[in-house]
């Protein structure tokens, strides 16, 4: 509440003395009560920290010395939930490495775009913006923590990894990093900004009751941000992610100041930063979305898959992903959902690795399994985190198996951090296998690392059939 909402974030005031920073800042403003990695908190005994508007905080955790390369971990969430602090980010550090955390406006508070708020059609994007001025603020001030503010690299994981793709061709984001992270997520599903201006105004004037006028702006400032975030889901707009269609949001704007240009075009059309490159996605990402489906009680099968009108529910879709003898129908439906959408991450990726090197990875080890799965989850969204981090609301521990893969990949990390390539130090436990840069690429299974190429994942997620299927709703 007050006049700073739906502006860009301001430098912090000044102070005399020593500063408290040994606590986490508040969470930002969001609709849920867990820690907004998932829809569900998948650990009730875990407690999330307090929300505020007043959230644009960072963690910083650095090791002993200096001129320490820089990760600076920007979280997922769907950009409704989420916060740094959810992050134990201990495994990193102890390769050496100066690791932030951040927050960032999120939801309706963070993305919401309409024209009595944005008189100067930047396109909202105020948490694109946060985290801008946290990457200012990690250039002006890592050294004091030990790092080297020329060697830091961008790194997120879904919305996360959108913004780090989004950040590779923000005008506001160039030469604050060196390298990139990007793990299951890409710049297809950016909102033009004349439908997120539409969806905007339809969402202050029908959702919040607040209507046209010259005094539009200042009433919606002096609202409650609860009562904007408990009404956030109806800020819908239809998003397109690969042969997928959500009507949802909110989402990254282009087309504004903020994102001059569609990043999805800017990518493929060589204008990103030329930057190293780790990207890759998850064997069976969208699998998750059956297990929430039966979460919420929501219908999941309809001859099959549903009732939504996609490229998923085509007959020749319904006859290539049949359910397979003594499985649910929700893990056909989940493998329709990867198969459709990994494709846009690895079209990125080689957009991408014409003008820089890129190593891609595709993390396929069975997961812990969430609790409540009613079927296998495979390597489901988000399943990789726990390998590289301490997770708030993702508690399963890993076992003996898992634990030594996430050594290697943490090593792989940690090089790539160091040096803009993942290829280095012995990993604990094994020898690391090298990492080609695309079109190789590397598979994460079991305890093991393996090198596949461009074909064996094409072929794995069909490419050929869904490229030649058209895009639904169009």
């Amino acid at each position: 509440m007050g006049d700073l909402r739906w502006r860009p974030p301001r430098p912090p005031a000044h102070w005399q003395g020593v500063r408290d920073a040994t606590r986490p800042g508040d969470r930002a403003m969001q609709a849920d009560n867990g820690f907004g990695l998932l829809p569900v908190n998948l650990n009730p005994a875990a407690t999330p920290r307090p929300m505020s508007e007043d959230s644009l905080d960072l963690n910083v955790r650095t090791p002993f010395g200096t001129d320490r390369p820089v990760l600076v971990w920007i979280h997922g969430g769907g950009f409704t939930g989420g916060s740094g602090d959810a992050y134990d980010t201990t495994k990193l550090a102890e390769q050496g490495i100066v690791v932030v955390t951040i927050n960032y406006r999120l939801g309706a508070l963070g993305f919401l775009d309409a024209p009595s708020l944005d008189p100067h059609h930047t396109g909202g994007n105020y948490g694109l913006q946060d985290q801008q001025a946290a990457l200012r603020w990690v250039r002006r001030n890592i050294s004091a923590f030990g790092g080297d503010p020329h060697r830091v690299t961008i790194a997120g994981q879904s919305a996360g990894g959108h913004s780090v793709a989004a950040h590779l061709v923000a005008p506001g984001s160039r030469g604050l990093f060196s390298a990139a992270v990007i793990e299951s997520g890409d710049t297809s599903s950016t909102v033009p900004i004349a439908a997120a201006r539409k969806a905007g105004q339809d969402f202050v004037t029908k959702t919040l009751g607040v209507p046209d006028g010259p005094d539009q702006a200042a009433r919606l400032r002096t609202l409650y941000a609860k009562a904007i975030t408990d009404k956030q889901g109806a800020l819908a707009y239809q998003v397109p992610l690969g042969h997928l269609k959500f009507g949802s949001g909110p989402w990254l704007v282009s087309g504004g100041s903020v994102l001059p240009e569609d990043p999805a075009t800017a990518i493929r059309e060589g204008r990103a930063a030329r930057v190293p490159v780790l990207a890759g996605s998850n064997k069976d990402e969208m699998r998750i979305s059956s297990f929430l489906d039966e979460q919420f009680k929501a219908p999941v099968t309809k001859e099959t898959y549903g009732p939504k009108p996609t490229a998923q529910t085509s007959p020749a879709a319904l006859a290539r992903y049949p359910p397979a003898p003594g499985t649910r129908p929700p893990v056909a439906l989940g493998t329709a959902l990867t198969d459709g959408a990994v494709g846009d991450i690895r079209a990125q990726e080689l957009a991408l690795s014409r003008h820089a090197p890129v190593h891609a990875h595709e993390f396929a080890d069975d997961a812990p399994p969430l609790p409540g799965a009613t079927f296998d989850m495979g390597a489901y969204h988000t399943a990789e985190l726990p390998y590289l981090f301490g997770v708030a609301d993702m508690p399963a521990p890993l076992d003996a198996e898992q634990q030594r893969l996430s050594g290697q990949m943490i090593a792989y990390w940690a090089n790539f951090v160091r040096t803009g390539d993942p290829n280095g130090a012995e990993v604990r436990n094994g020898t690391q296998v090298r990492w080609p840069t695309l079109p190789a690429s590397v598979m994460f299974r079991n305890d093991t690392t393996t090198v596949t190429d461009s074909r064996a994942f094409a072929a794995e997620h069909r490419w050929d059939f869904w490229k030649s299927q058209p895009l639904p709703f169009s």
